[in-house]
C-alpha cells in the first residue's frame, strides 16, 4: 500500500511497477483500499492509460473479493472490532457524518490498521458513528466502532498514541477498547446525551426565566418547520418529554436528552425554541458524553455467536447412522441433539 501511495504521484507509472504494485497489494488484502483511494485521486481516463487499466484490473478483484466476504466473513477468525472514544472540538465539529467517517478512515489506514470493508457493491471501510452531533457543536466523549481484518500489531493501550499522530486538527483520541465482534453497532446502543451550554450574560435573566416555565409543564411545544397535508409550514411539536434532566451550574445550563429511533431533534433547535430565540442565537453548545445502553446481544451470546466450529462435527455424526435425531426445535432454544440407544 506505501508503494501505491507513492506511485499515485507519478503522472504515467510504468507497467511493470502496475504489476507488482497488484501483486503486493493481493498479499496485502488492500485492493477495495487502493480501489478507495485510486477513484478519489485518479477520476476515469483514456483506456490506454495506465492508471486507467489498473483501475479495470482493481474493480474486477475487488468484486470477486466482495463475494468472498459475503460468504465468508462472519467465520473470519481473524477480524477484529475496536471502539473507540474521541473528543471532537473545533474546526472538526464543522464535519457532517459522511465527511467524519471518510476522515477517521483515512486517520486509521494512515496510522496502519487493516480495516475491514463492507458488502456494498463500492465497498467502503467498516467504521460505524454512534449518535451524530449536530454542525459546529463539539462533543467531548463521542463513540466510533472500526473493524479490523486482523488484529492491530500494537496493544490496545498503545493505539491511542499511534492514531492520534494521524488524526485531523481538532480530533482527540481518548481511548481504544476491543470488543466482541457480535456486539450491537454502537449507534443502536446510545440511549442519553449530556449538554452545557454556556449562557451569556445578556441572555441569562431570560433564560432561567423561561427554562424554569419548561421545567415545571407537563408538556410544552415550539415551532418548527415541516410538512402538513404535504405542504410545509410551520408546526408545532412536542419537546418536553425530550429533556430528561436539567440544572444550572453558575452561569451554565446543564441537561440530559433521550436518543430513541424517530426523535433525532437538533438540541439546539429545542433550547432555542424554549427561549424564543433564532437557533443561530444558541453558542457554545457542548455535548459532555453520550451514554451507552448494555448490550443485549452480549447478555444472549449464545444466541449471536458462529456456531460452525462444530457443523463438521454434526454432519459427521448425522451422516453416520449414529441415531442421532433433533428433539427440539424451537428457533429460540439451541438445537439439542440425543444420540439413541443402539439395538442390542
Amino acid at each position: 500500500m506505501r508503494a501505491f501511495l507513492e506511485a499515485l504521484t507519478s503522472r504515467i507509472p510504468d507497467p511493470e511497477l502496475i504489476d507488482s504494485l497488484m501483486i503486493g497489494l493481493r498479499q496485502e488484502e488492500t485492493l477495495d483500499q487502493a480501489l478507495t483511494i485510486l477513484k478519489r485521486q485518479k477520476p476515469p481516463l483514456k483506456r490506454d492509460d495506465p492508471w486507467q487499466a489498473m483501475r479495470v484490473i482493481l474493480e474486477d478483484e475487488t468484486a470477486l473479493a466482495r463475494q468472498r466476504r459475503i460468504h465468508q466473513w462472519q467465520t473470519d477468525a481473524r477480524r477484529r472490532t475496536l471502539r473507540l472514544r474521541l473528543e471532537i472540538r473545533h474546526p472538526a465539529c464543522l464535519l457532517h457524518p459522511p465527511a467524519l467517517q471518510a476522515a477517521m478512515a483515512k486517520t486509521l489506514l494512515d496510522a496502519g490498521l487493516s480495516l475491514a470493508m463492507g458488502l456494498e457493491k463500492n465497498p467502503r471501510p467498516m467504521l460505524h458513528l454512534g449518535q451524530p452531533l449536530p454542525s459546529g457543536v463539539e462533543g467531548l466523549s463521542e463513540w466510533i466502532d472500526v473493524v479490523l481484518r486482523e488484529p492491530a500489531e500494537s496493544s490496545s493501550n498503545a493505539l491511542p498514541a499511534i492514531i492520534q499522530a494521524h488524526c485531523p486538527e481538532g480530533i482527540t483520541l481518548l481511548g481504544a477498547q476491543e470488543i466482541a465482534n457480535i456486539s450491537s453497532p454502537v449507534l443502536e446502543l446510545c440511549h442519553r446525551a449530556h449538554w452545557r451550554w454556556a449562557c451569556p450574560e445578556s441572555l441569562r435573566a431570560q433564560a432561567h426565566e423561561a427554562l424554569a416555565r419548561f421545567e415545571a409543564a407537563d408538556t410544552y411545544t415550539i415551532e418548527k418547520h415541516g410538512k402538513i397535508d404535504g405542504r410545509k409550514q410551520i408546526k408545532r411539536v412536542e419537546v418536553r418529554h425530550l429533556i430528561q434532566t436539567m440544572g444550572w451550574e453558575e452561569e451554565q445550563f446543564c441537561f440530559s436528552t433521550r436518543i430513541a429511533p424517530g426523535e433525532a431533534m437538533n438540541p439546539v433547535k429545542i433550547l432555542a425554541g424554549i427561549l424564543g430565540l433564532e437557533s443561530a442565537s444558541i453558542q457554545n453548545l457542548v455535548r459532555v458524553a453520550v451514554e451507552l445502553h448494555d448490550d443485549p446481544r452480549l447478555a444472549q451470546a449464545n444466541k449471536y455467536e458462529t456456531k460452525l466450529h462444530n457443523i463438521y462435527e454434526d454432519a459427521v455424526l448425522l451422516d453416520g447412522g449414529s441415531g442421532v435425531s433433533v428433539v427440539d426445535e424451537d428457533d429460540d432454544e439451541p438445537v439439542v441433539l440425543h444420540r439413541a440407544e443402539k439395538q442390542r
